[in-house]
């Protein structure tokens, strides 16, 4: 189902593609903003011709790992862009297979962990910046758009997240938080889950009322669209940019991972 509602809303996105698609996989990992006040751990993916030996990449007890040559030179030409956004307490492993599924399609991946909801960086003040997320994934385009070795195609730019990576990429798209909204609802019918983060997220500061939409996405995919009742439905209304809204079902709210 995933596969045949993304070639069919996200068209615009595989055009002249397939042509450049890569049965390689190029991974690197580069810092972006050492000096400042978020830095930022991302990784890319990438086509690549290169025959290099393969590394077993993002492997862990969880997850299984990608096979892909490190620090492999990318292949020619302009290639579309997708910024992929990790869900809470997460990190780009999680997304690793999706990375190299769209790799394999002409795809050029990149992910930040997202400093404060991610596995290696918990630190609480980040954490309640909540409205640094959309722009971490802002952060990265920026970086990739000005590389001169790695070549992405500024009229092809997509972004897709999990969970709470499913509200970055929601807000980056034109999304508007309400924090009343969020309050309210969870007064009404409160979630164990999202309405226990509010402090630890600062769902009530003012700063996540603001605009956090890149212009530069052109489609969005959310998949099980964490926090989504602080949206207000105006502005979700008013999205125009090929959409993919996937729920992930049940509520498993506070079930034991046994």
């Amino acid at each position: 189902m995933l596969k045949t509602l993304m070639s069919t809303n996200l068209a615009w996105l595989s055009i002249a593609t397939f042509a450049c698609a890569s049965d390689q996989v190029g991974f690197r990992e580069v810092q972006l903003g050492q000096d400042a006040n978020r830095p930022l751990n991302v990784v890319i993916w990438y086509p690549t011709d290169d025959q290099s030996p393969l590394d077993v990449i993002g492997e862990n007890p969880v997850f299984h790992g990608v096979h892909a040559i490190r620090n492999a030179s990318p292949s020619r030409g302009e290639h579309p862009l997708v910024v992929l956004s990790h869900g809470y307490g997460g990190s780009w492993r999680n997304l690793n297979w999706l990375a190299k599924a769209l790799v394999n399609r002409g795809y050029v991946v990149a992910a930040p962990d997202h400093p404060g909801t991610t596995t290696f960086n918990k630190d609480a003040d980040q954490a309640a910046r909540l409205w640094e997320r959309p722009h971490d994934l802002s952060r990265v385009i920026d970086a990739l758009s000005s590389d001169t070795e790695i070549t992405v195609d500024p009229k092809r730019i997509a972004a897709i997240g999990h969970s709470l990576g499913g509200w970055t990429v929601a807000a980056l798209a034109g999304a508007r938080f309400e924090t009343a909204r969020l309050e309210k609802d969870c007064r009404a019918k409160a979630s164990p889950r999202a309405c226990a983060l509010a402090i630890e997220l600062g769902l009530a500061n003012p700063q996540l009322q603001r605009s956090m939409a890149d212009p530069r996405i052109k489609a969005f995919v959310s998949l099980d669209l964490g926090l989504a009742r602080g949206f207000s439905p105006q502005s979700l209304a008013d999205i125009q940019i090929p959409t993919l809204i996937i729920a992930a079902g049940t509520d498993i709210r506070d079930l034991p991972a046994q």
